[in-house]
């Protein structure tokens, strides 16, 4: 039978129940979250006191003492921990639009590092905290891998451009078609420049191989060319010879054996081909001077008839054609050159310079051929009219 006699109750038994409690007050400071248990914390220390006696065990309030204290620890890391992860939040915003990925993204890990060390941040706190700053990453992170992947898809697209550009270049890089060739390849140089990219592991092996078609294009051109100036320099020459032979014949009074020699100096003239734009005007100049030096003299010598007359118109018709297939001769080249000066990859101010003069010959030639062909017409009238 149970024994509800108050006069049972001893101060043992009072005592025994009050530890009781207190070590239930000391475990709860203990699973206190120091975030949001200070309400609950000074609860626990007005119960604390309620049951303060004469008889305490002194180890007890010990304890709760050192608890109080590892709580007010706590609370303050946690402080510490919730003010530092704020500010890696606020931090981690300001730089999640960034699009210096590389350096952002070290930025980001360094501040992952910092989160960590921070440690935990309260109960109430911690993983909320974690979600906001977690999803700030995730954003940058999948903006930058979004990014990437658009990269890699350019670059794989500028692959297969220049891929083709290059076939297109290895199929031209044999062509002696010099002005249209010179013009496509510029094209393809525009067109390389304007595919981008192509990635670290292929980009420097595919413009070798472009690179290699154009100048393979590039050195048979100028080597062409060479060649040509060095025709010219050798029709330059002999076209001299034919010259100082012109002037020492121009005086003399042996007509017929100097008229018969002319026409042959002529027919030589038109074989040696063409000295150059720089040289051919001025050296037909000295040899047209010399010839009609002599043939002024031949006229004046003798009474023409009327068929010495068209023989002359002849002549000069001869001089002239010659003249026009020199000066047509000539553009071309001019033209070719023209092209060459154009093609060049790099235009510097003495290229523009030579470019802008090869131009100028070029117009004043057509002027030329143009006076030309009227003077061609008007002799032909004259010899209908003898």
């Amino acid at each position: 039978m149970e024994n509800n006699n108050r006069n049972d109750f001893t101060w043992e038994s009072y005592y025994s129940v009050s530890n009781e409690r207190k070590y239930d007050l000391i475990h709860r400071v203990r699973r206190l979250d120091p975030a949001t248990g200070d309400e609950t914390l000074e609860e626990i220390k007005t119960e604390w006191e309620s049951l303060r006696s004469e008889s305490d065990d002194p180890a007890l309030d010990e304890k709760f003492q050192a608890e109080l204290s590892r709580y007010e620890t706590r609370k303050g890391r946690v402080v510490d921990a919730v003010e530092g992860k704020r500010a890696l939040i606020e931090e981690a915003n300001k730089i999640k639009d960034s699009e210096e990925f590389q350096k952002t993204a070290d930025a980001f890990k360094e501040l992952q590092a910092k989160w960590r060390e921070l440690g935990f941040a309260g109960k109430e706190l911690n993983d909320k905290l974690w979600e906001e700053f977690s999803s700030i990453n995730d954003y940058f992170f999948e903006r930058r891998n979004q990014f990437y992947e658009e990269q890699s898809a350019k670059r794989e697209e500028a692959k297969d451009v220049k891929e083709k550009l290059i076939l297109e270049a290895e199929k031209l890089k044999d062509s002696t078609e010099w002005r249209q060739t010179s013009t496509r390849m510029r094209e393809l140089m525009d067109a390389w420049k304007e595919a981008g990219f192509a990635s670290r592991e292929v980009e420097n092996k595919l413009w070798e191989r472009f690179n290699d078609a154009r100048q393979t294009f590039y050195r048979a051109q100028e080597e062409h060319f060479a060649g040509i100036r060095e025709a010219e320099k050798v029709a330059r020459e002999a076209k001299e010879k034919l010259i100082e032979e012109t002037e020492s014949l121009k005086d003399s009074m042996d007509f017929e054996t100097v008229r018969a020699r002319f026409d042959e100096i002529m027919e030589e003239w038109k074989a040696i081909g063409h000295s150059g734009r720089r040289h051919e005007e001025k050296l037909w100049a000295r040899f047209r001077e010399g010839r009609d030096e002599f043939y002024e003299r031949l006229s004046s010598s003798r009474n023409q008839t009327r068929e010495e007359r068209r023989q002359s118109a002849f002549d000069r018709i001869d001089d002239v054609n010659h003249a026009i297939e020199s000066l047509e001769s000539m553009n071309e080249k001019i033209e070719a050159k023209v092209s060459q000066l154009e093609s060049r990859p790099s235009q510097t101010e003495e290229t523009v310079t030579e470019l802008e003069e090869t131009r100028g010959y070029l117009e004043e030639n057509n002027k030329k051929l143009d006076d030309l062909y009227d003077e061609l017409k008007k002799l032909n009238d004259d010899i209908d009219r003898i």
